[in-house]
Order: C-alpha cells, then structure tokens, then sequence
C-alpha cells in the first residue's frame, strides 16, 4: 500500500502549483433583440446583486427602461403618454430602484425613480431651472443630479434628493458642472467642475460641506481635460483625463497623490469612463492600436494580461462585434455589465460573472488523493474477506 500512496505523491508532484487560481467570466444574457426590443441604447448599469438597468427601443415603436437578472424583465417607465424620451444611462441601486431622467410629453424635463410601480418625482424643470444631467443613486436612496438653470442669473448646481446642494457655480466653480454625477453609499456626490482661473477644470467630492478636490488639471500629469467619474464607498474617485504630454490617462484618487490605471501611451488608442467597486477593482472600455483592430473591456494597463472580453470573442453562440460598458456597469463582486453587438445581427446586454477556478494541481491531488483511498479501502476490504473466509 505504501508504495501506492509514494507513486501518486511522485506522481503529483510533478505537477506545479500554479500561485493563484485564474478567474473566469460566466456569461448571463440579460435581454437581446430576438424579442420585443429593437435596439440597446447607450450602457447598463448593475447593482450588488447582478441586476442590470438598460434603456431600450422597443419594436412596437418608442423606449423603455427595463431592468432584468437573467429572467423575466421589469419594465420602469416606457414613452408614450407622459414621456416622450427617456435619457440613457439609467442607475440602479443595491434595492432595485431606478434613477433617471426624461424628457416630458407636456414639456421640460424631470428626475424619476422606480421600481417597476408607479414612479417617484425628485424634481422637475421650472422657471429657474430649464434642464438637468442624467442622475445617480445610492443605496439608501438619495439620488444626486445637475441642474443647469432658465437663464444666465442663476447658478448651476450639484444636489442631492434630502434637500442638500452639494456645490454651485456662484462661487469657485463659474464654469459649470459636466452632465454626470456620481454618489456613493455616504451620500458623498463626486463631480467635475470649471474654477474661475480660464480652462482650469477638476474633479472634485462633496456632501453639503466643504469640497475635496481629487484632481486638478493645473499639475501634471494632467490636462484641462477632464471628467467621466465614478466614486466608491471608500471616497476613491476614478476618471479619465488628458495628459500634458498628449493623449489620455486613467486615474484613481481619494485627494492625495493620484494612481495612474492606464493610459495612451502604449497598446491603448482610446480609453473611456471608468467603472469603481469597493475594492478598488477598475474596469474600462479601450480600443488597441491601430485604430479599428480590436476594442474590449480592461481592468488595467496591460492590453493582453488585463484583458476581460472584447471583439472576436465568443458569446451566446455567436461572436461579439462591438462592446460597451459604463461608469456604473461594476459591482463589488466583480460583476459587469456591458451592452454588445454580435455578429448573427442581436444587440444585447449581458452581465459577465466571475468564476473562480480552481487550481489544476488542487484538481491533480483531489484525484489522485481520492484514488489513494480507494486502493486503501480495497486493501482493508480484501484483508476483512480473507479473515472471514
């Protein structure tokens, strides 16, 4: 018996230890075109638990929000008597409930959430206020969005649905606000703004006190191009950027030195908004060099090792065209969510998973360990029957 047990540990060892298991994607169609929706438009967003918010036109005619799990859709709002366009990207939060912004039958624009019921107003266009951009919303339900005014007296501003105005453009910030905004679990709203010194742009957090600014396009690396953020729990802020020396940056920061993630100088041609979970795991759409070869989705600066799925690939028994993620398209178990065109004609929206696999020579001493038992066990059964017998 010994000398079996000595050829499997022989045997195994000949089998390196890998130093870490290997994740894989486990891929989950969410809604296709095969139904009754024409077309995806713009990026998901997901939340804790892989539910995926999209906007979409339908094939009987006008748009509709849905959010789905791999089953039966829920639809939020759809076009027709009360809106007449619904404004991409909507966000989800960890209960389900969806922020976004439409554009009215009767005229102006508003701010909703929903569950799949009736709808909740946040606020609506008035004679101050003529527009907002597409809002974001956290767990406990504060939604925070841009509201540009009805005319030049009147300042834009950064709120937030308890009442709270984050920042304005009274002061500091006489450029303006971008479109988006972008809320964590603490009520903290990350935003990119224009201070009053010419093109000087940053990105910058607040909760109803005093700012942080996370980066400012007035030191290097950084030029005055700026924005696309998203915030986690922990207050880290990711963005795109210009860069001094020309093309376009990555970034992470919390208001302290910056983290470079990826940038133009090597394999990338484009990068776009960066997506941010709790753990600090950053996902990003890019296109490689040259221009049209492939595009995919990235979690950092090497092109072939950081690599999640792109063009060429395959999924759902077809191959992906084209691919699309957003700053709100990653959740904190690593899941993402992306909007895809595959070669057989279907525009969809998937949710990739990972999967741990395990390690082949965890696999190798599983089998080979339990083929050891076995031949012990048949050895004591053996030596039971010949004392019996």
């Amino acid at each position: 018996m010994r000398s079996h047990l000595v050829a499997v540990a022989a045997f195994a060892l000949a089998f390196p230890r890998p130093t870490a298991a290997q994740p894989v994607s486990r891929f989950t169609r969410i809604a296709d075109s095969s139904g009754p929706i024409l077309d995806i438009i713009g990026v998901p967003t997901i939340n804790s638990s892989g539910g995926v918010a999209f906007d979409a036109h339908l094939d009987s005619g006008g748009q509709a929000i849905f959010v789905g799990n791999g089953g039966p859709l829920t639809t939020i709002a759809t076009t027709g008597t009360t809106f007449n366009n619904l404004v991409n990207p909507p966000a989800i939060n960890d209960n389900g409930t969806v922020a976004f912004l439409a554009i009215m039958t009767a005229g102006g624009q508003g701010v909703f959430t929903g569950t799949g019921g009736p709808l909740t107003t946040i606020a609506t266009t008035n004679p101050q206020i003529n527009r907002f951009g597409t809002p974001s919303i956290n767990a406990a339900g504060q939604v925070a969005y841009v509201a540009f005014p009805a005319t030049g007296s009147n300042p834009q501003s950064v709120f937030r649905s308890d009442g709270a105005t984050i920042a304005d453009s009274n002061g500091t910030y006489v450029g303006g606000f971008d479109f988006r905004t972008s809320i964590n679990s603490t009520g903290v709203v990350a935003f990119d703004g224009a201070y009053q010194a010419g093109s000087r742009t940053t990105v910058v957090t607040g909760s109803g006190g005093p700012l942080t600014t996370i980066a400012d396009s007035q030191g290097p690396p950084i030029a005055p191009s700026l924005g696309g953020m998203t915030i986690n729990s922990q207050g880290s802020v990711a963005f795109y950027a210009g860069l001094d020396a020309g093309g376009f940056g990555l970034f992470r920061g919390n208001g302290g030195p910056l983290t470079q993630i990826a940038d133009t100088t090597g394999s990338y041609r484009t990068l776009e908004t960066p997506s941010l979970n709790d753990n600090g795991l950053v996902l990003f759409y890019a296109d490689l060099k040259p221009s049209g070869a492939v595009e995919g989705i990235f979690s950092g600066p090497d092109a072939i090792a950081d690599r999640r799925i792109g063009t060429g690939d395959p999924l759902d028994g077809s191959t992906i065209q084209f691919l699309h993620m957003g700053s709100q398209s990653l959740n904190d178990a690593g899941s993402f969510a992306f909007a895809v065109g595959l070669s057989d004609g279907r525009l969809g929206v998937y949710r990739a998973d990972l999967v741990a696999v395990p390690e082949p020579s965890t696999l190798v001493f599983c089998t080979l360990g339990g083929a050891a038992l076995m031949m012990r066990r048949r050895a004591q059964l053996g030596s039971q029957r010949f004392q019996k017998y």
